[in-house]
Formats: C-alpha cells, structure tokens, sequence
C-alpha cells in the first residue's frame, strides 16, 4: 500500500524535539540503569513510525497532512518527555559529590514563553571536579526571603545541605544586606556557617565603574551615553591614526617601569582560548596601549553593545576613544580625553592583570591587599580615592576567615606565610571554640597593612568549613609545605573554590537558549536543563 499524501511532510519536517537532544540515554535508560556508560559507539535506532496500518489508518479517516502532523508530533514530544523525566531522576539520584562545594545563585528575568517575563533562579553547585547545575526555578518573588527558601529547598530535594561549604554571590543588597540578606539567612535555615565568596569579577567592575565616574560619567539611561557619539562616527575615524603610551600627558611614558611586565602578561594570556570576545579585546588594546602588536595584529573592532550590563565597555570603549585620534575633534568637552587618558593609564598599570586574576581563589587575599597598596602610586588623587573606596566596601577576601585562602598561595612566599601561621596559632591558643561571628568583611585596611595583620579567632572556622586537615601546620616549615601530603590535599581542594560566579550566569544562558524549542513548561524545563547539562559535559562540541 502506498503511504497517504500527508506522509512526506512530515518525514521531511524538523524534528526540532528530537534532533536537539540526540541523547543516548534515550533509548538505555531503563530502572537500574546507570550513567556511567560508554556511549560513544551507541547508535540511536530508526524507528519507522509511519506503519502500513498508521498511514491506512490516517487515509480511512481522512486525516490532512497537517492534522497527521500535529498528532505524531504529540506522539514523539511526549515519548521523549517521558525519557527526560526518567533520565533526570537518574542524574539526581548518582549524583554525589565527595568534596565541598560551593553554592552559586543568581536571579534574572527571562522570557515564559507566553510573551511575558519572569523571574528565574539559577541555583548551581561546583567545587574540585564538580559543576553542575541544580534547578532554574521560577520566582513567586525576588526578595531575599523567596529567594533563600527556594535556594535551601532545592538544596535539600538533591539532598546536598551537608556537603555545601561556601556561597558564590554578586555584591547586591538583596544577596549581601547585613541584616536580611541571603548570605545571612542561608547559614541560618542549615544551621551551619558557610564561606562568602563574593563574586570577584562583580567587585572588580565595581572598581572600573568608580574609576570611570571620577569625570561624573554615570549612565543617564540603559546605555552608556558617553559612548553613542564615538559608535556613530566610527567608520570615519581612522583607525591607523592612533597613540600610544608614548603620547601620554598626565604623566611621563618615562616613569612607565611596569609596562614590560603588563605587556607580557597581556601577550602571554592572548596565547590562551578566552572564553568572551570582550576579554581578549581588552587584552589587545592594552598590548596596543603599550606599544606591542598582538598576535592577531593591530586592529580596533566595530563599537557594539552599549548596554550598561556590559561592564568591560567602560574599559574598552574609554581606550578606544582616547587612542584614535580621530575622533578627538567631535568632543566637545577636551577635558573628558584627559579623563579618558587617565582612566586608559589606571587600566592598563593596575586593572587588566587584576581582572585576569579574578577566579584564582588563594590568591585573592594577596592580588586585593596588593592593588589597594599599589595604586597609590598613581599620579592623580581623585582615581586613587575612587578605588580605593571601592576596595574597602568589598575586603571580603580579607576578612578573619577568607585570608586563610593566603596559606594556599604561592604567591606568598614563606616568610610571610610563617608570619601567619604564628599568628594563627597565637589567636587559637586564646580562643577554645572557633565560631563565626563576626562580619564577612574586613574593615580596616591601611598601606602598612598584611595578610598577617587580618588573621584572627575565626580564621580557624575556614580549616573546619572546608574539613581541611591543617597538621602540616606543626610537622613542617611553609619552605616544606610543597611537598607535604597534608598540605597539597588541602591545596587541591581549596584551588577548587570557584570565588567568580560565571556559572550562574551560563545556567541563564542555557534555560534562555532553550526555553522555547522544546516545551514551555516550567517544570518540563528543568528536566531539559538537566538532560543537556549531562550530554554538553560528556560530549562537548569541538570548536
């Protein structure tokens, strides 16, 4: 019997909610199974839906080719939904981590698929080995209360309270407020303290942010007004015309005893894959700045979004603009270049190898008391104020607990790290119980301060938050510690702290990405987050 007229259109139509999740545990899945098998030689099977019988079955009752289309689409969307479930029951029920981890959130408005916007919370875990995202539900509300109970039950429901040692966070007053913040209410509701790793990239666009508005440029409305002039004139400006370093005024190119130093380092990370376009811009302009040529030569790109969500446009633009001299004459305030002068020289001699450094969590005590120290060799008061009032908002990492992250640095030598741990000692002999209670956050820092300096009673809560076994303290000297089995378990695991919150935001990217090609059902989209998260991680494009 030939097929009905209605057979081909569908044969020949996009398969959207299959082709998308090509999984293997779609057809392997079954109770008892496990994920922990090799699929790499499992072929998903054909399977020839339109029998004699279906097709005989459409033409008796005279079904249109669009209504035969309709009713096996139902037919294959609800088959794979039935596996999404199964397979996200699986990935729950073996997932089981055997190291701290640390607890990631972070709140964003999102389309619904009925054309209106809610509100999501991408709740993610990571720690050494471990990333993984746990939920992206929808919010009844955004305050810290709503966000805290749901944060905790989805916590709970993967049954994970016991193994969360830290939250990842921006700097908002609804995460980080000292009375009602979730920060402050999440150890509370488990009953157990947790480290507060505030998002260091968050607080290092805060920093650029004060640097900027020295000159009074804050953004009057979504955009970066300042801005909109130069991406308008851009394809009349010459982009050959440029200065550099050399051309500088506010200060003497001279003086500049750093720049080989920063030069390098900006040519050494452009020899690394960046994971945005936006990093490796700043990175090539700031090699540019310097007098270098990058390796993908000169070149200044096409002005895009001028959202203030971006934060790196501040830094890029600013560099941009001051650099092409071209554009110099359509400004009508010649002030603002030497504004723009300045804030290119502060980034170029303190921000970029701050901001590349971000996600190094021993090192963030060291890189925050260092950049509060160092700018104050900057030439102009009014930038060196800016940042530094920024710096003493956020000393997150040199509070009595998160300084202890220092003892895993190798970027502090052993002297120093002898100088702490006599000072670690001197405060455990005077206190029986380590508790936390105190703020999150230093409050004092000075330009004679060290890391010694922010060691305190509670700095012994960071070696039982994490279950760190700290031994290595009083069998051996920090010149030894390199080679300790102690200290180097301890090492790893503290090098597994994630202090940026980036995965948050990927979680974000990736309901966004698929909120609407398969099901616009809330909790349908969970168990697709679920299921791609699993076959992105165990078979990753190649790009």
């Amino acid at each position: 019997m030939e097929l009905g007229s209605w057979a081909k259109p569908v044969n020949n139509r996009k398969r959207k909610a299959v082709d998308d999740t090509d999984f293997a545990i779609e057809n392997v899945m079954n109770e008892g199974d496990t994920l922990d098998c090799d699929t790499k030689h499992i072929k998903t099977p054909k399977i020839n839906i339109i029998t004699k019988n279906v097709a005989a079955a459409f033409d008796r009752t005279s079904t249109s080719s669009r209504s035969a289309e309709i009713i096996l689409s139902a037919l294959i969307v609800d088959k794979h939904l039935k596996h999404e479930d199964k397979s996200c029951y699986a990935i729950k029920a073996t997932f089981n981590p055997n190291v701290p981890i640390t607890l990631h959130w972070d709140g964003k408005l999102l389309p619904d698929g009925n054309g209106s916007r809610v509100e999501r919370l991408p709740v993610v875990v990571t720690g050494a080995g471990v990333s993984k995202i746990l939920d992206i539900p929808v919010l009844s509300s955004g305050t810290a209360d709503a966000q805290t109970e749901v944060i905790h039950q989805t916590v709970q429901e993967w049954d994970l309270v016991d193994n969360i040692a830290a939250m990842s966070f921006d700097t908002t007053s609804v995460n980080s407020g000292v009375k009602n913040g979730i920060i402050v209410q999440l150890p509370k509701i488990m009953n157990k303290p947790l480290l507060a790793l505030a998002c260091r990239k968050h607080v290092s666009e805060l920093i650029l942010k004060a640097i900027y508005e020295v000159n009074g440029g804050k953004a009057k409305s979504s955009q970066l007004d300042d801005f909109l002039e130069f991406k308008k004139k851009f394809k009349e400006i010459d982009q050959e015309d440029f200065q550099t370093y050399a051309d500088l005024t506010v200060t003497n190119p001279k003086d500049m005893t750093w720049r080989n130093d920063v030069l390098n380092f900006c040519l050494s990370h452009l020899n690394e894959k960046q994971t945005r376009g936006d990093y490796e811009e700043l990175l090539e302009l700031t090699v540019i700045f310097l007098g270098g040529k990058p390796r993908k030569g000169i070149r200044f790109r096409k002005p895009g979004c001028l959202s203030r969500a971006r934060w790196m446009a501040r830094a890029i633009y600013s560099m941009k603009m001051f650099m092409l001299k071209g554009f110099h004459k359509y400004m009508a305030d010649l002030s603002f270049l030497t504004h723009l002068e300045n804030v290119t020289l502060f980034i170029a001699q303190f921000y970029v190898r701050f901001w590349f450094q971000t996600a190094n969590a021993p090192a963030a005590p060291r890189l925050d008391l260092s950049l509060f120290k160092d700018i104050s060799a900057f030439h102009d008061d009014k930038y060196i104020n800016a940042a530094r009032k920024t710096i003493k908002n956020h000393l997150w990492y040199l509070s009595q607990v998160n300084v202890a992250l220092a003892f895993f640095d190798p970027g502090v030598d052993a002297e120093e790290k002898t100088e702490m741990v006599r000072a670690l000692k001197h405060h455990s002999t005077r206190t029986k119980h380590s508790k936390m209670t105190s703020s999150y956050k230093a409050s004092q820092i000075n330009d004679n301060s060290t890391l010694k300096d922010f060691i305190g009673a509670e700095t012994s809560c960071f070696f039982e938050i994490l279950k760190l076994n700290r031994s290595f303290m009083d069998t051996t000297t920090p010149a030894e510690w390199s080679t300790n089995p102690e200290y180097q378990e301890a090492a790893e695991r503290v090098k597994g702290l994630n202090v940026v919150n980036d995965v948050a935001e990927r979680a974000v990217k990736l309901i966004t990405d698929y909120h609407d090609k398969i099901t616009t059902d809330s909790e349908q989209q969970q168990y697709l987050t679920q299921v791609i998260e699993w076959h992105r991680q165990r078979h990753p494009l190649k790009k």
